[in-house]
């Protein structure tokens, strides 16, 4: 049996509902902010990187805990996306990922993540990207 063949039967398990039980979306930020001089309001453009199957880890990372963000105190949060290999390429720092459906964990939806870093090797059946939550 080729490593090929044990990958693709790992990938395959992995993509079950058992698997990825969630779905969420990732996209990535376009142009400049553009603020509405009347309300003052916000709004970034986006482009669709992925949506589909993922599943989400509490993580440790160095930059989760307390932060400041000028005078402000902050929270940061680890969180882990898992995705299937194939389908989820090109995702990067900054996109983001909102969770649209969590099977065990209501709170998850929509609630959305910065991404912080990529994943990638050879012989691995599930994308693993580190998120950063900012907790207010």
């Amino acid at each position: 049996m080729s490593i090929e063949t044990v990958l693709a039967a790992g990938r395959a398990f992995a993509e079950n509902a058992r698997g990825f039980p969630d779905t969420c979306t990732i996209q990535r930020r376009t142009g400049e902010p553009v603020t509405n001089p009347l309300t003052g309001e916000v709004t970034q453009g986006m482009t669709p990187i992925y949506a589909g199957a993922c599943r989400f880890q509490q993580a440790a990372a160095p930059w989760a805990g307390p932060g400041e963000v000028g005078e402000a105190a902050i929270g940061k949060s680890s969180v882990e996306v898992q995705l299937p290999v194939v389908g989820s390429e090109g995702i990067t720092k900054d996109d983001v990922c909102t969770c649209v459906t969590a099977v065990n964990d209501a709170d998850l939806v929509g609630k959305s993540f910065s991404v912080q870093g990529a994943h990638h090797a050879t012989h691995k059946t599930t994308r693993r990207l580190p998120l950063l939550e900012i907790l207010s």
